[in-house]
């Protein structure tokens, strides 16, 4: 171990600051996926760390504790410092009232596989059924999956009861 101290304690400030650097233009050229930002990040942390502190030891293990640090903040800062929206945050819809539209979903795959039988004279022809969908239509646009869809009028309004990502239970009302 003491040989991996003396080699880290042998490390230039300004190379570190250079990773730094050509991580972060990596980061921002090519991927653009954080990991070369997380390690754009912890070059950065090293090499303050060394500029502040002489210990090689504490420098050494300076590294995987700030490429964690880096990785476990990468995320929020990210967040503060873009205006992209998040893709993982989902709206809570519960409570609110959507209009229920009828979408008929046409069974494609059925029709593909099962055309070879309007050739044969003893298969009946029936043709693939055409499904009704619902979706719930909200006030800003969006269209919700209902889970629960028997019974329910087309055009009508419903109350979302419970949410699980895009596809929702709701309740006929008339408001």
């Amino acid at each position: 171990m003491d040989s991996l101290y003396q080699i880290v304690a042998q490390f230039e400030v300004w190379w570190l600051i250079v990773s730094g650097l050509f991580f972060l233009a990596a980061e921002w050229i090519l991927l653009d996926i954080g990991i070369f930002l997380t390690l754009s990040i912890t070059s950065f942390a090293v090499a303050l760390t060394m500029l502040i502190i002489s210990n090689p030891v504490f420098i050494t293990w300076s590294f995987p504790a700030w490429l964690g640090i880096s990785f476990l903040f990468l995320r929020p800062l990210v967040k503060i410092s873009s205006n992209q929206k998040d893709v993982y945050a989902t709206k809570n819809y519960v409570g609110q009232i959507g209009r229920i539209v009828a979408v008929e979903v046409d069974n494609l795959s059925s029709k593909h596989f099962f055309d070879y039988k309007q050739q044969m004279p003893m298969e009946a022809n029936d043709d693939p059924a055409i499904n009704n969908s619902y979706r719930l239509l909200m006030n800003d646009g969006k269209q919700l999956s209902i889970s629960n869809s028997s019974q329910l009028p087309d055009g009508g309004l419903a109350v979302v009861k419970t949410q699980d990502y895009d596809i929702v239970t709701v309740e006929q009302t008339d408001e």
